[in-house]
Protein backbone atom coordinates (compact mmCIF):
# COMPACT_ATOMS: atom_id res chain seq x y z
CA UNK A 1 0.00 0.00 0.00
CA UNK A 2 2.78 2.46 0.89
CA UNK A 3 4.16 1.78 -2.62
CA UNK A 4 1.34 2.49 -4.35
CA UNK A 5 1.09 5.36 -2.60
CA UNK A 6 4.10 6.48 -3.28
CA UNK A 7 3.95 5.91 -7.01
CA UNK A 8 0.90 8.15 -6.77
CA UNK A 9 2.47 10.86 -5.48
CA UNK A 10 5.29 10.67 -7.95
CA UNK A 11 2.57 10.62 -10.79
CA UNK A 12 1.12 13.42 -9.51
CA UNK A 13 4.13 15.29 -9.57
CA UNK A 14 5.09 14.54 -12.62
CA UNK A 15 2.30 15.44 -14.19
CA UNK A 16 1.85 18.58 -12.35
CA UNK A 17 5.20 19.35 -13.57
CA UNK A 18 4.67 18.57 -16.86
CA UNK A 19 1.41 20.38 -17.11
CA UNK A 20 3.07 23.76 -15.88
CA UNK A 21 5.98 23.12 -18.80
CA UNK A 22 3.35 22.82 -21.37
CA UNK A 23 1.33 25.91 -19.79
CA UNK A 24 1.96 29.49 -22.23
CA UNK A 25 5.17 31.00 -20.88
CA UNK A 26 5.01 33.96 -18.49
CA UNK A 27 7.61 36.59 -19.64
CA UNK A 28 9.26 39.25 -16.88
CA UNK A 29 7.44 42.64 -17.46
CA UNK A 30 9.84 44.43 -19.73
CA UNK A 31 11.77 47.51 -17.68
CA UNK A 32 9.78 50.99 -18.37
CA UNK A 33 11.42 53.60 -19.28
CA UNK A 34 9.35 56.19 -19.17
CA UNK A 35 10.71 59.57 -18.92
CA UNK A 36 9.07 62.93 -17.21
CA UNK A 37 9.55 66.19 -19.25
CA UNK A 38 10.57 69.03 -17.29
CA UNK A 39 8.91 71.81 -19.52
CA UNK A 40 11.06 75.13 -19.71
CA UNK A 41 10.10 78.51 -21.00
CA UNK A 42 12.92 80.87 -20.27
CA UNK A 43 14.31 83.85 -22.15
CA UNK A 44 15.69 83.58 -25.33
CA UNK A 45 19.35 85.44 -23.63
CA UNK A 46 19.45 82.32 -21.94
CA UNK A 47 18.99 79.70 -24.69
CA UNK A 48 22.89 79.14 -25.36
CA UNK A 49 23.62 78.61 -21.72
CA UNK A 50 20.55 76.36 -20.82
CA UNK A 51 21.13 74.29 -23.97
CA UNK A 52 24.87 73.84 -22.98
CA UNK A 53 23.77 72.78 -19.64
CA UNK A 54 20.94 69.97 -20.82
CA UNK A 55 22.95 66.93 -21.29
CA UNK A 56 24.68 67.24 -18.15
CA UNK A 57 21.24 67.97 -16.43
CA UNK A 58 19.58 64.59 -18.23
CA UNK A 59 22.69 62.48 -17.18
CA UNK A 60 22.46 63.51 -13.41
CA UNK A 61 18.87 62.97 -13.54
CA UNK A 62 18.28 60.06 -15.97
CA UNK A 63 14.39 59.98 -15.69
CA UNK A 64 14.00 63.75 -16.97
CA UNK A 65 13.50 65.04 -20.54
CA UNK A 66 13.65 68.69 -20.75
CA UNK A 67 11.93 70.73 -23.01
CA UNK A 68 13.08 74.25 -23.56
CA UNK A 69 10.76 76.60 -24.97
CA UNK A 70 12.54 80.25 -25.31
CA UNK A 71 11.15 83.36 -26.03
CA UNK A 72 10.41 87.12 -24.87
CA UNK A 73 10.02 86.93 -21.24
CA UNK A 74 6.77 89.35 -21.82
CA UNK A 75 5.51 86.62 -24.47
CA UNK A 76 6.58 83.78 -22.17
CA UNK A 77 4.30 85.27 -19.39
CA UNK A 78 1.59 85.86 -21.26
CA UNK A 79 1.52 81.78 -22.72
CA UNK A 80 1.77 80.63 -18.93
CA UNK A 81 -1.04 82.97 -18.13
CA UNK A 82 -3.43 81.56 -20.98
CA UNK A 83 -2.32 77.85 -19.97
CA UNK A 84 1.19 76.69 -21.63
CA UNK A 85 2.48 74.03 -19.69
CA UNK A 86 5.81 75.05 -17.81
CA UNK A 87 7.36 73.70 -15.04
CA UNK A 88 10.38 76.30 -15.07
CA UNK A 89 10.38 79.81 -15.87
CA UNK A 90 13.55 81.54 -16.25
CA UNK A 91 12.81 85.17 -16.54
CA UNK A 92 15.28 87.77 -17.70
CA UNK A 93 13.41 90.46 -15.97
CA UNK A 94 11.75 90.26 -12.06
CA UNK A 95 8.77 92.19 -13.77
CA UNK A 96 7.32 89.29 -15.44
CA UNK A 97 7.68 87.01 -12.62
CA UNK A 98 5.67 89.36 -9.99
CA UNK A 99 3.24 89.31 -12.70
CA UNK A 100 2.73 85.96 -12.30
CA UNK A 101 3.11 85.58 -8.48
CA UNK A 102 0.11 89.03 -8.24
CA UNK A 103 -1.89 86.84 -10.78
CA UNK A 104 -1.91 84.03 -8.68
CA UNK A 105 -0.22 81.44 -11.18
CA UNK A 106 2.83 80.81 -9.13
CA UNK A 107 3.37 81.46 -5.45
CA UNK A 108 6.07 83.94 -4.17
CA UNK A 109 8.01 81.11 -2.36
CA UNK A 110 8.49 79.03 -5.32
CA UNK A 111 10.35 82.37 -7.00
CA UNK A 112 14.33 83.00 -6.49
CA UNK A 113 16.73 85.31 -8.36
CA UNK A 114 18.98 82.65 -10.07
CA UNK A 115 21.40 85.20 -12.06
CA UNK A 116 21.73 88.66 -13.05
CA UNK A 117 22.95 91.08 -15.81
CA UNK A 118 23.86 94.27 -17.24
CA UNK A 119 23.62 96.68 -19.94
CA UNK A 120 27.18 97.58 -21.37
CA UNK A 121 28.07 100.06 -24.20
CA UNK A 122 30.85 99.13 -26.22
CA UNK A 123 32.63 101.66 -29.06
CA UNK A 124 35.42 102.37 -31.37
CA UNK A 125 38.34 103.77 -29.48
CA UNK A 126 38.21 106.96 -31.74
CA UNK A 127 34.38 107.33 -29.75
CA UNK A 128 34.77 107.52 -25.94
CA UNK A 129 31.41 109.23 -24.97
CA UNK A 130 31.28 110.66 -21.86
CA UNK A 131 28.06 110.07 -20.64
CA UNK A 132 24.57 108.57 -22.05
CA UNK A 133 23.75 112.16 -23.25
CA UNK A 134 26.39 112.02 -25.39
CA UNK A 135 25.36 109.02 -27.44
CA UNK A 136 22.46 111.08 -27.47
CA UNK A 137 23.97 113.93 -29.15
CA UNK A 138 26.27 111.62 -31.22
CA UNK A 139 23.12 110.00 -32.77
CA UNK A 140 24.14 106.86 -32.03
CA UNK A 141 21.99 104.10 -32.14
CA UNK A 142 21.56 100.41 -29.96
CA UNK A 143 22.83 97.19 -31.26
CA UNK A 144 20.45 94.51 -30.79
CA UNK A 145 17.75 95.40 -28.64
CA UNK A 146 13.97 93.01 -29.29
CA UNK A 147 10.69 94.01 -28.90
CA UNK A 148 10.28 97.19 -26.62
CA UNK A 149 6.89 95.15 -24.41
CA UNK A 150 7.73 92.09 -24.60
CA UNK A 151 11.82 92.19 -23.87
CA UNK A 152 13.25 93.87 -20.46
CA UNK A 153 16.67 94.42 -22.17
CA UNK A 154 14.65 96.70 -25.00
CA UNK A 155 12.52 98.13 -21.99
CA UNK A 156 15.75 99.84 -20.06
CA UNK A 157 17.12 100.72 -24.04
CA UNK A 158 13.69 103.24 -24.19
CA UNK A 159 13.66 103.95 -20.67
CA UNK A 160 17.21 105.43 -21.12
CA UNK A 161 17.00 107.17 -24.34
CA UNK A 162 13.45 109.08 -22.71
CA UNK A 163 15.60 109.74 -19.60
CA UNK A 164 19.00 110.96 -21.71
Amino acid sequence: MKRLTTLAMVLVLAATLFASGCSPSVRAAAPTTSRTELRVSAATTLKRAFEEMEPAFEAANPGVDVVFNFGASGVLQKQIEAGAPCDVFASASPKQVDALVSGGYVSAEDTATFCGNEVAIVVRSWFPPATPRALAVRRTSPGSTGSPPATPRRHRTARRRRSG
